[in-house]
């Protein structure tokens, strides 16, 4: 019993003298960030309306896009889509709740919009 008292204490001995002492320890951190958007969780972006935006015709299309802010947000028929962070939201009004969906199920025609009506997303 004794034997075994002297083996652990020489390991944990041992150990604490070939790792790093705390204040010589360096910690790096990086700014990326992981962030998992599940299908059907709801947006919680900095995006808000308070009056219905304008949305304007993209030539040749059906979709419409908001003009006169920082964000992808876009109208086709009676749903509202934004895009943010490679998540596509869809809401049944502009007043939201927005919630997270599939990419896939948002229209083709959405997907494939012109650059030139897109800010922050590519296809």
């Amino acid at each position: 019993m004794r034997r075994a008292i002297m083996v652990a204490a020489a390991l944990v001995l041992g150990a604490a003298l070939t790792t790093t002492p705390m204040w010589a320890k360096t910690t790096t951190t990086t700014k990326t960030k992981t962030t998992v958007v599940k299908v059907g969780q709801p947006y919680r972006g900095t995006v808000t309306f308070t009056t219905e935006p304008q949305a304007v015709l993209i030539p040749e299309t059906q979709v419409y896009y908001v003009s006169d802010m920082d964000a992808d947000v876009y109208r086709f028929g009676n749903a509202w889509y934004l895009a943010e962070d490679g998540s596509w939201y869809r809401a049944t009004t502009w007043e939201g709740p927005f919630v997270r969906v599939k990419t896939n199920t948002v229209p083709r025609t959405i997907r494939t919009i012109p650059a030139a009506y897109r800010i922050h997303w590519s296809p």
